[in-house]
This record gives structure tokens, C-alpha cells and sequence, in this order.
């Protein structure tokens, strides 16, 4: 999946300390992860950049809110991930209703 978000957003960083956090990954997308939130995406290898873009970025990024189809930033994304890919504006309207 190629995505439109930009990696040097200045979210995206604590986006990806909310997945080690969190402990959602394991093996080599936690070692690629570990990578990436210290030396960022553009010292990754071609495998390594293949492992986080499958295992990472394919499996946790929901590029549009599901409901009214406006881009998810990286500060909304982690929870997008668990809410079943609504922003946060969505979301909040979403539970008021209940």
C-alpha cells in the first residue's frame, strides 16, 4: 500500500512509539520499528523497508476516516487503528450517540 502521509510529519514519530508501546509487533517489525524511531525510514535496507511497509505500515496506518472520508493524521492514527478506522472527530460524534 502506498500511502500519502508523509514520514517526516512530526506525528509520525510518536505514532510509531505508541505501536512499541502498545507491544503490537514482534520479531523483525519490532526490530525495523526499533530502527525507525531511531535512525528514521531513510536508513532502512530494501528488506527492512519492505518488512515496515508490509508488517507496520500495511497493517496499522488507515489513511481515511471510514465515515466521513477525511485523511486520519499521525496523531489520530493509533487510535483509528482500534475504532475501527473513524477520526477523532467521527469517533467522539460516534459515542455521543450511544
Amino acid at each position: 500500500m502506498l500511502i500519502s502521509h508523509s514520514y517526516e510529519d512530526e506525528d509520525f514519530p510518536n505514532f510509531l512509539k505508541e505501536l512499541r508501546t502498545g507491544g503490537h509487533l514482534e520479531g523483525a517489525a519490532a526490530g525495523v520499528l526499533a530502527k525507525v524511531i531511531e535512525e528514521g525510514v531513510g536508513r532502512l535496507s530494501e528488506k527492512q523497508l519492505w518488512v515496515f511497509e508490509s508488517l507496520v505500515i500495511n497493517e496499522f496506518v488507515t489513511e481515511d476516516c471510514v465515515s466521513c472520508s477525511q485523511t486520519i493524521p499521525w496523531c489520530e492514527m493509533y487510535a483509528a487503528y482500534f475504532n475501527g478506522g473513524l477520526c477523532a472527530w467521527c469517533e467522539h460524534k460516534l459515542s455521543n450517540n450511544d
